[in-house]
């Protein structure tokens, strides 16, 4: 018995040694980083303060506020603990704040298309963002930015054997809000403004100059993003009401060649020198509303000596936004004079029309014409000039042809805008008169249900990217009835209505032009 114990005891221990060693061969699961902040130092000679890991009671999170567009000299993520060391290997990716809300984990979130390295979730090159050495508590990153605005966290992996992406921090952060403007599912801002309501009202009936904010007179776009309230609470808002920023934020414009925020001064004969000067009756540079702002871009026309403007054409131009910025450190914010107080990227200005064939603005009444969209380029009109800003996408813009009415020249944001909700215009009679309306090819079954698709140029296809429609798409064959008056014909004006992108929804149908 004494033998059998001992024979049973010594096999009990071999096996338990087996186990141990089968359990030893099993990769560690690394802990992850302990106590993260992060910091973001100075940006000298700026008005960019320090940006220290400061907590916002109000609502119970912490983190830093960056400037949408700015390239940070210095992102520092810190931790009690378990960063890692290895540069090759470290992968960092920017997520939302919420990560809840996509239902899914660190490891199946993909990288925001839009955000560049090193928080793309891509291999980070060592000579153009790394500062070293690193260490368990301690990663530094340089040329660091931002493009849009909104509540963001990171997602983080050391790259070791048996470790994965995690979230650095817990529910409450640490956080990083992206002031400006923007959001993170917004590509861009496009500001439509249509040429002919404000040469019309201009040369016609000098209406313009009697009632200077009379819809259709002056150029506006409307801007969305995210700011800090400037007292308490200091919660993270959307831009305008009801906090609104003082000094106020302001848009750039210029050529679609340049980048944004490059350089120092402004050109010699900067664009934005058709923005009116303070004070002029009638024009005021930045509106506020209630989650949003609305810019001023001025007229298209010399309402005094001296005043020149680059809303007078056809023509793309480049918005460019200032979130309070003076990166000259002198104080004065969104300084005219200083191209570098504007570096965040917003999207594009189409100053746009509509020219039918053989580039005139009329028709005449059931003779087949091909309806021009200019689309912010001069190409329809004869001229290399502006590289437009139409979708690109073949088959995607609409257009209607409906009743003239002063809610069409509405802006192109605003509620009360009449090509959102005007039905294409059939032809009719009222007593001894007959209105004619669009005759052909068949359109539209309602306001926001018009399928006359545009002509697919030579070298254009579905899923392809088409220049041609990026700067004049053109809607063939079309036709429109006679009107009469006691059987008399008559000239009659009707509103060109366009829509660019996703036109079963109202609200992207505007006015972009007329004829006659």
């Amino acid at each position: 018995h004494w033998a059998a114990a001992a024979a049973a005891a010594a096999s009990a221990l071999v096996v338990g040694a087996n186990a141990a060693a089968a359990e030893a061969v099993v990769p560690e699961r690394r802990a992850t980083a302990v106590n993260v902040r992060f910091e973001v130092p100075a940006q000298t000679g700026t008005n960019i303060g320090a940006q220290p890991n400061a907590t916002y009671e109000s609502y119970g999170v912490y983190g830093v506020d960056v400037h949408a567009g700015v390239t940070y000299n210095k992102f520092d993520i810190l931790a009690s603990a378990n960063l890692g060391v290895d540069s090759s290997k470290i992968r960092v990716k920017l997520v939302v704040f919420d990560i809840r809300s996509e239902k899914k984990e660190c490891p199946e979130i993909e990288p925001f298309d839009w955000m560049p390295s090193p928080f793309n979730g891509e291999e980070i090159d060592v000579t153009a963002h790394w500062n070293l050495p690193l260490d368990t508590t301690f990663n530094s990153f340089f040329s660091v930015m931002f493009p849009r605005a909104g509540m963001y966290r990171l997602c983080y992996t050391t790259g070791e054997p048996g470790t994965d992406w995690y979230l650095l921090g817990d529910d409450t952060g640490p956080g990083i809000f992206v002031v400006g403007a923007l959001s993170r599912l917004k590509a861009e801002e496009k500001v439509w403004c249509p040429l002919s309501p404000m040469q019309a009202m201009y040369a016609a009936e000098k209406l313009c100059l009697s009632e200077p904010t009379r819809r259709g007179c002056q150029c506006m776009g409307k801007i969305e993003g995210r700011k800090r309230r400037q007292e308490a609470p200091y919660d993270f808002m959307p831009l305008g009401l009801p906090d609104a920023a003082d000094p106020e934020w302001r848009v750039w414009v210029t050529d679609m060649g340049k980048d944004c925020g490059e350089g120092g001064a402004a050109d010699p004969n900067p664009l934005e020198v058709g923005v009116l000067p303070d004070g002029y009756e009638g024009y005021q540079r930045v509106f506020n509303y209630q989650g949003y702002e609305v810019h001023n871009f001025g007229m298209s026309y010399n309402p005094e000596p001296g005043y020149t403007t680059f809303t007078g054409s056809i023509g793309t131009f480049k918005l460019c936004y200032c979130s309070g910025l003076s990166m000259d450190g002198l104080g004065l914010t969104c300084d005219y004079t200083q191209q570098a107080d504007y570096p965040q990227t917003i999207g594009r200005l189409v100053i746009l029309g509509v020219v039918t064939t053989e580039y005139e603005l009329v028709v005449y009444p059931t003779l087949r014409f091909d309806l021009y969209i200019c689309c912010g380029s001069q190409e329809c009109v004869g001229r290399n000039q502006g590289e437009g800003a139409c979708s690109e996408e073949v088959g995607t813009p609409r257009y209607k042809i409906v009743a003239n009415n002063p809610y069409n020249d509405y802006l192109y944001f605003e509620s009360e805008s009449g090509c959102r909700t005007a039905e294409q215009l059939e032809t009719f009679s009222t007593g001894s008169k007959i209105v004619g309306g669009h005759l052909g090819p068949d359109n539209c079954n309602g306001p926001a249900d018009c399928h006359h698709l545009p002509f697919v140029p030579d070298g254009c296809s579905s899923g392809v990217p088409c220049a041609d429609q990026r700067t004049k798409p053109t809607f063939k064959g079309v036709q429109i009835d006679a009107s009469f008056d006691n059987m008399v014909q008559m000239r009659a004006e009707l509103d060109i209505c366009y829509c660019d992108d996703t036109c079963t929804d109202p609200l992207n149908w505007f006015k972009a032009g007329h004829v006659s």
